[in-house]
């Protein structure tokens, strides 16, 4: 188990946090890899499909931090109706 769920939201555990900084290298290094890769005038689209109440609640929010973070990243947020969980089997 990487995560456990609290009243207060989603923590890393032992476990979470020993695989996070296993992972982190190698996730960075894709990350340079695809900006190499990417022509340097290419538009950056980002599209989330997201439950309208998670949309609401916690992504809008924060989408002008992410526009900060990330300048010149065309976002796609569209709300699906038809998600009634989220459990990465789809």
């Amino acid at each position: 188990q990487l995560f456990e769920r609290t009243s207060r939201g989603v923590n890393l555990t032992t476990a979470g946090e020993k695989y996070h900084r296993k992972i982190s290298t190698a996730l960075q290094l894709i990350i340079e890899a695809g900006k190499e890769a990417q022509p340097k005038d290419a538009e950056r689209w980002l599209r989330i499909m997201v439950v309208p109440g998670f949309a609401k609640r916690w992504l809008m929010p924060r989408i002008e931090a992410l526009r900060h973070l990330r300048p010149g990243l065309k976002l796609a947020i569209e709300p699906n109706s038809t998600f009634t969980e989220v459990d990465g089997k789809s």
